[in-house]
């Protein structure tokens, strides 16, 4: 059965026929399009977090690992910053604090101590990487200074949401 809107005066369509034909149509293509919708439904996928790497005031736009032969990341970031990491520790091994917008992109060079940054403040900086990777008593310090910090900030937390 075919249902076709009736023209009222100057081109107008009568609601009722029009609301009859929005109905078939969402009839029609209900059926594909929940067959679409549960095709993206997948089990949930099982993940541990192993570091998190924490100290910046705003959105990290991007993560980059150096293969210089150094265990370090760098991430840029909206607060103008850029950060070296010790992998293993997750302390902030340098900050660099020379531009003037978000810092949106960090690359390293693939054989020097070099770092290149890229930000909304229309420039590129490239600038040494100078640090000193921590012994391994200073790694384990440091986790366990973390952890405490991690532990004090889920008590603040829960505070916070009984007030």
């Amino acid at each position: 059965m075919s249902v076709k809107p009736k023209r009222l005066a100057r081109g107008k369509i009568n609601s009722e026929a029009a609301s009859q034909i929005s109905q078939k149509i969402k009839s029609t293509y209900k059926v594909s399009t929940s067959k679409i919708v549960s095709s993206f439904r997948t089990t949930p996928a099982a993940y541990s977090l192993v570091r998190e790497y924490t100290g910046h005031r705003d959105g990290v736009w991007e993560v980059s690992v150096s293969k210089a032969g150094h265990p370090v990341l760098g991430t840029a970031s909206a607060d103008h910053t850029a950060r070296i990491w010790c992998i293993e520790s997750g302390v902030t091994m340098q900050q660099y604090v020379g531009h003037q917008g978000s810092v949106n992109s960090i690359r390293f060079h693939p054989n020097q101590d070099l770092a290149l940054t890229a930000s909304g403040d229309r420039t590129a900086h490239i600038w040494k990487m100078q640090f000193t990777l921590p012994s391994h008593l200073e790694v384990m310090a440091e986790k366990v200074e973390s952890e405490e910090r991690e532990k004090r900030q889920k008590e603040a937390g829960a505070l916070v949401r009984r007030i």
